[in-house]
């Protein structure tokens, strides 16, 4: 039996004007929106539909937005009766999936990433760093590199074959991408981010998240949900606020995670959420499964009136 699987975007996704036509089409999205705004005492609709883009690539401002126009889509894919077999989220996109499984409400869930945007924001500050792209080297080069680098460095995004991200201080990433091109990488690309996240770098934010978390309360997800943190899926014991703690700094299995979704005998997913970054990295890691991308009002009507998925 083949199953479809969706999949939760994170940061660098976002786009100025993403979800408007989507807003002005389907309710559950203006619901989102709305419920967004009216806790965060942003107006996250033009934010996400007017920018500029410099306002809307920060941190705080980035991970609220994104997360936001998900859950529009998952709930209007609901609404719709489509519901799927497991779910993943990359980095900040594992809080959708959970919050699209019940584990925390759409409101607490607004609450908890609006939260994280802001620690990760100050962690920026506090712990200035970068990111950067490797591709087309193996992984184990890259971990090579970045251990033999001398200032601080590491892998922190296995995101498919030939592609990894590395985190670190601005001199640790700048050196190592430096060593990867003359080692043979294609590109290394810098990020556009300012902190060296997923890291022990930001482990200050990760423990006032964890802190902060301990006041919600979590439930047992409503369907399978795969966690970056391993790869595997999330085991039913796991305590979120510690769980959400270590997520912050640690790699995302991300590879590893479509993987073990495929021998579930996942035969399409679903990439819930602005962009495509997620379609791309499944075409590398398997280039016969099928993704569907639903950032655009063709797009997520055409996947609502599908007749078999």
């Amino acid at each position: 039996m083949t199953k479809k699987a969706f999949l939760f975007p994170g940061q660098g996704c976002q786009t100025v004007g993403m979800g408007e036509a989507l807003y002005h089409e389907y309710p559950m999205v203006k619901k989102a929106f709305d419920t967004a705004s009216n806790i965060t005492g942003k107006d996250i609709a033009t934010l996400c539909f007017q920018g500029p883009e410099e306002e809307l690539s920060q941190t705080v401002n980035a991970q609220i937005a994104i997360f936001t126009l998900s859950m529009g889509i998952f709930l209007t894919l609901k609404e719709a009766g489509i519901s799927p077999d497991m779910a993943a989220g990359f980095s900040l996109g594992e809080y959708t999936a959970l919050c699209a499984a019940d584990v925390f409400s759409l409101e607490d869930g607004v609450r908890m990433v609006a939260k994280r945007g802001q620690l990760m924001q100050k962690a920026s500050t506090d712990h200035p760093g970068a990111m950067a792209a490797i591709i087309g080297l193996a992984n184990e080069q890259v971990e090579e590199i970045c251990q033999n680098t001398a200032e601080f460095v590491i892998p922190v995004n296995y995101n498919c074959p030939k592609q990894l991200v590395i985190s670190g201080t601005v001199k640790g990433v700048e050196d190592a991408a430096a060593t990867s091109l003359n080692q043979g990488a294609m590109k290394a690309v810098t990020l556009n981010t300012s902190g060296p996240f997923h890291t022990a770098l930001i482990a200050d934010a990760a423990a006032e998240m964890k802190d902060y978390l301990a006041g919600f309360t979590f439930h047992a997800p409503s369907f399978p949900v795969y966690t970056n943190l391993t790869g595997a899926l999330l085991a039913s014991e796991t305590v979120f606020p510690a769980h959400l703690e270590t997520h912050m700094v640690h790699p995302v299995k991300w590879q590893t995670t479509i993987e073990a979704m495929l021998k579930s005998d996942v035969s399409a997913f679903a990439e819930v959420g602005p962009g495509r970054t997620l379609a791309g990295f499944n075409r590398r890691i398997d280039r016969n499964a099928k993704t569907y991308t639903l950032e655009s009002l063709d797009q997520l009507q055409a996947f609502i009136n599908m007749p078999v998925i």
